[in-house]
Order: structure tokens, then sequence, then C-alpha cells
């Protein structure tokens, strides 16, 4: 799934709530001629001698102000080294406010420079702001513009103003992100009324400096601080988050997203202190709750009445007396006749009804047009916003809208709960996309709720059986029936949906990993179309024994991991899986004719805990003159701290080992 927004590494991204990435060199700096001759000399920087670009210095300055009423207006200034063409990407800048209708929202004071050193001399080059560009979606108000004359060793230093209606105060700073960063600092100016609540995410712990850092030496300071005092007469509070020397944020493999272990602080206003004076702060989940619940983008068309929408739900229900046939019927209908388009988050932007018609929608619209075709088949069904894995985590205790790119359905059949994602064309019903499943979202309805979508409620089961059918030397035919797991499953069906042939290209792939000389008799698909059943591929394959000599062989003929999925001697981030895991080989090796046993794999259970655990068991009946082989590998957990990680490690070397195993015939 494409969920739009995504942070890309080199795209500065600001929220209407702030969604920033910081960035500066010290806090007393004076940004003259001086200080970027400098810099443009310097190509290599302490912090990380790799780095192919790096922050010198950012700042966001967040103010709250009386303008008919309150306005929150925030100012970024930020300037970057570029060292490498690697970083070049770094001109490119996305500036975005999130801005829905009746908000006040808009990006304006453009202004940048680009700095390049030649023949010694400095030359600068002003952005053009005729060039920059806009866009307005449901859920976004944009500013694009990339900065002119940028190479390698070039400094670009820009600006923009973020002003926005007070309703959704909420300001959340990134402090790192791809490229080190020598200095980042968030400084906000709030009336003393109001109060506030803010929260931290990965290590980040500020040191209070009660006079604040104007008397201390920069080579004394924390690596983080913080200030704060009463300004203006003792109406305003100013404060000061600083971060000092920030590496650059590292990727990793099996992380749900790197969004979570960003060092960031969210700010939030709770209220006021003053009690004749009245905000319809939305900071809570009932109120959030509320304003969804009577949006017209959202929960009021689930109710309306929608004539083809009713009407086709009616039919398509009418002889079926189950509730749970008929939400299967509805939708099974949905699935295959909308197709999406480009997300909107968890907004429709268009009538119901005519999503419906026209067949196509948004992941979001999708979905809605589902619920509501099963509110008007009778059935208690109603939506769940939620983030996908990549976007990041929700936080219970921080309620706001703007995580959230995501709508589903959730259905009730009297004891049974079944979640609902038909906007993927291949998901089968009672299941969601393994994106989806990333803990804490949130049902909307009259009354509102908590749900969880833990990614242990995604269970990829997926299992090959291999059978001799034919033990003749010159004619040695093996069986192969694979069950593809759900995830599997649904990019395959897809491709293959699209194309037949790829399917005899995927079979021609993966014998080529065989160790023994394979070639492709028949093959057929069951289940392409249909995914409330497994995909399951089932092919014979002839072999080729050699004869008058030792074979030398392993039997693990569909090996799930050909390397160690973790590579890394260490690791930053906790391991968190997408779901957990049950996949079976079964193999029956009747022995050619002609041929002897001499070496076979041992048998062996490898075991992280109670949960996890590889069971790989061998049996030779010579009765028979076959080998039997049973693999089973069961990951019941999703997440592992960081510091279990080498037993992890050791976990799937233990497995690659036993899969390696080989068998010796004369």
């Amino acid at each position: 799934m494409n969920f739009y927004p995504k942070n890309l590494r080199g795209i500065v991204t600001a929220f209407l709530f702030s969604i920033c990435i910081c960035q500066q060199a010290t806090a007393k700096e004076n940004f003259n001629d001086e200080y970027f001759l400098r810099n443009l000399k310097q190509n290599n920087f302490s912090i990380d001698p790799s780095a192919v670009a790096v922050v010198l210095y950012e700042k966001s300055t967040v103010d709250i102000s009386p303008d008919n009423g309150w306005v929150v207006s925030q100012k970024v200034h930020r300037i970057i080294k570029v060292i490498r063409k690697e970083g070049l990407d770094q001109a490119d800048v996305l500036v975005a406010t999130f801005h829905v209708n009746g908000s006040f929202a808009e990006i304006k004071k453009i202004a940048g420079t680009t700095y390049n050193l030649e023949n010694g001399q400095m030359q600068q080059q002003q952005l053009n702001t005729d060039l920059v560009t806009a866009e307005k979606d449901y859920m976004f108000l944009t500013r694009k513009f990339s900065m002119p004359s940028v190479k390698e060793g070039s400094i670009i230093d820009y600006t923009y103003t973020i002003r926005h209606d007070f309703g959704l105060m909420y300001t959340d700073w990134t402090f790192q992100d791809g490229i080190p960063c020598l200095y980042s600092e968030l400084e906000t100016t709030i009336p003393v009324i109001f109060d506030t609540r803010s929260m931290t995410q990965g290590n980040l712990q500020f040191v209070e400096l009660p006079n604040g850092p104007r008397k201390i030496a920069d080579s004394l300071l924390p690596e983080s601080f913080r200030y704060s005092e009463i300004v203006n007469g003792n109406e305003f509070k100013n404060s000061h988050w600083v971060r000092r020397n920030i590496p650059a944020l590292e990727e990793e493999p099996f992380v749900a997203s790197v969004n979570n272990y960003k060092e960031k602080i969210k700010l939030q206003i709770t209220g006021t202190t003053k009690n004749s004076f009245s905000v319809n702060f939305l900071n809570t989940w009932p109120k959030l709750n509320k304003a969804l619940y009577e949006s017209f983008s959202f929960y009021r068309p689930l109710v309306l009445r929608h004539e083809d929408i009713g009407r086709v739900a009616k039919e398509l229900t009418a002889s079926l007396n189950d509730e749970t046939e008929k939400a299967k019927a509805i939708y099974n209908y949905v699935r295959k006749n909308i197709s999406a388009k480009e997300n909107s988050g968890i907004w429709s932007t268009r009538d119901l009804n005519d999503v419906f018609v026209k067949h196509t929608g948004t992941p979001a619209e999708i979905n809605l047009v589902m619920i509501a075709m099963m509110k008007a088949a009778g059935l208690n069904c109603d939506p769940v916003i939620l983030s996908t894995r990549e976007n990041g985590k929700i936080y219970d205790a921080f309620p706001a809208l703007t995580g959230f790119n995501h709508t589903i359905g959730m259905l009730v059949v009297g004891s049974e709960t079944y979640y609902l994602d038909a906007s993927e064309k291949y998901n089968p019903f009672g299941t969601l996309p393994e994106q989806c499943y990333n803990g804490y979202a949130r049902l909307v309805n009259q009354n509102g709720g908590s749900v969880n979508l833990l990614p242990e409620m995604n269970k990829n089961k997926g299992m090959v059986v291999v059978t001799t059918e034919n033990a003749d030397p010159q004619h040695y035919t093996l069986n192969f029936k694979q069950y593809f797991t759900k995830a599997e499953a649904a990019g395959l069906r897809a491709e293959w949906s699209a194309d037949t042939t790829e399917i005899r290209k995927h079979l021609i792939k993966s014998l080529k990993v065989l160790s023994l000389n394979a070639a492709l008799k028949t093959y057929e698909i069951q289940n392409l179309d249909n995914p409330e059943s497994a995909l399951t591929l089932n092919y014979t394959v002839s072999l080729s024994w050699p004869s008058g000599k030792s074979v030398y062989f392993t039997p693990v003929f569909m090996n799930r991991y050909s390397s160690n999925p973790f590579k890394a001697n260490e690791r930053i981030y906790p391991v968190e899986m997408d779901g957990v895991t049950d996949y079976s080989y079964s193999l029956q090796l009747k022995i050619p004719d002609g041929f002897t046993l001499e070496e076979m794999p041992k048998s062996s259970i490898t075991t992280i805990d109670e949960k996890d655990e590889y069971k790989f068991m061998t049996q030779y009946d010579k009765e028979t003159n076959t080998l039997r082989l049973n693999a089973r590998l069961q990951m019941l957990r999703t997440d592992f701290q960081t510091e279990e990680y080498p037993v992890v490690r050791a976990f799937f070397d233990k497995i690659l080992a036993a899969n390696q195993q080989k068998i010796i015939l004369k």
C-alpha cells in the first residue's frame, strides 16, 4: 500500500502541527559572510566523516498570538551543507501543512539562498519564488521548491512560515533524520493562560538550565538542554528545547518504521486556566471522535440514504440469512468492483455514491462505501482509523488526527469481530494487509473507542509438501505442492493475474536453486482469483541422477531463508516482525533405484523460547527405502528487544545450518 504522506530522505516536511526536521551550528552563531565562507571551505565534519550532507543549523520558532482569534505561526530556518552528490536531494524541499475544509492554513514568506565557492570567491544565488509550486488535497496544503545551483560543496539556506488556526494546536518537532545535525532548536512562545503537555521520543533527556545558556560556554553546554522564561509583561511563556551533535538516523531491517525511533518532542495545548476564555481544543479522543462522527467527509455519509449503494446491498443479501455470509457478499463485491487510486488518508473526498457508481476511489473511500453498504443491509459495521506500520505509531497518551493515514471497517456479528479492508483487491475477508497491524487505532461511532491491531493478529502460515511420484532413475519425478502465506499470496496474485506467464518464470527461477539437475514438467495454479482460499502451486519436476558416482545434495528444496536475515553483529532498534510465522516443509524422498543412502541430515530442535522454535526431524525407512524430513518454523512472538538480538541471530544461523545439511547417495 502506498499511503501518503511518507517521510522521504532529503525532503523536508512540516505539517500543520509542525512535523519538521531540525538542524544548526551553535546557539550564538552570526550568519554573516564569514560564517558561510568558513563552512564552504569545510568538507569534512567530525560528527560523521562519511556524511553526504550535514545540517549546520535549524530552528523552528512557534508562537501563538491573537489575530481575529488565536493564530499559530511557525517560522523555520534551515542551513545545510551538501558534501557529496548523494546529498544533492537536500535541495528539493517540500513544506506541507495539515488543512481540512473549514480550517485556516497558509504557507508564506518562502525565501532561500544557495552559496558556492568559485575560484576562492563566495557566490550567492537567490531562490526564485515564482518557481515555487503549490498543491492542495483534502488533508494537506503543500509548497515545493528546489534551491538553485546546488552542487557538491554548496550551502543551502532557506526559510518559510506556516500559519494556521488554533483549534488543533499541536507541535511535533523531529531532531533527527537521515543526515547528521550539528544544532537543532525548537522555540515556543505561548500565552501563560494555556496549559500544555509534552511527550518525547527516542533517547531524549533535556537538562534544565534555569538561567538559560547565555553565560555558559558552548563547549560546556549539554548535548540536550531546555530553558524557559516568562516574557511580555508576564503574559507569555517562552521555552527552548535544544539538541546538539545529532547522528544520522540509521535504517535497519525488521523495523516497523524508523520514525518510531527518531528523536522527537510533541507539544499540545490541553486547556486554559482562564475560565472566561473558551477554545474548542480537539485534544481528547472523545472530542476527536465527535468531530469525525459529525463530519460529512467521514461518518455522516455512512448513515445517509444512497440509492445505488442501498439497492445493491439489498440485492446481494436478499437470499442470505446468516449475517457473516451477508457481510462476505458485500465485502467481495466491493473488493472486486471498486479499484483503489491515490490515497487521501482517512477521509472521503467525494460523494460515496459517486465512488460506488464510478467504481474507483481512494482506499478510505472504498472502505467507507463497504461500511455504508453493510449498514444498509442492517449489519453492525463502523470505521476504524489507523496509522500504517511504515507511517509510525499512534500513542494513546497523545490524541491527534494527523498521525492517522488509513480507514478500515470493523464488523461485529454476535461475539465475533472482523476487521475488513476491501481496498486491497486480493485481501481475504476478515484479515488486514500486514501494514495495518500497527497497534493503537480508533473506532469511530457514536461512542468511539480504542482498538489494538497487534502484529500477533497477522498470521503468516505456509507449507511446502514434496513427494516422490516415480523412483525410476531414468524417469525420476517429484511432486511439489506449495501453499503460500497470506502476505506472499497478495503480491503474487496481483502479478500472476496480470500476466500468467510469470508463473512459469517463477518456477523456473526456483528450480535453479536446487542442487540437482531439475526440469519442470507440469504445473497448475489453484485459487488465483479466490483470496478466501490459500494460493496453491502444484507442479512436477524431473530429476536426472548421475550414474556410477556418489550424489551430494540438500533435501530442503524450498529453503525459506537462503541467508541469515540478521547480518549485522549488533542491533540498534528492537526486532519487529510484521506477524507470527508458521511455516512447514515436508519431504518424502524415495531413494532412486540402484542408490543407497550413505549419510543423512541429523534431526535437531532449535529454540529461542517456548514460543519460538525450529524443528528439523529426519527419519529413514529401510523397508521402503524412503527418507522422510519434516521441518517447521514457528515464531509466535513478533517483537524482540535489542538485548535479545544475539539470540535471534544465532537462532537463524542454526536454522540455516540444519537446512544446509546434505544427503549422500551411493
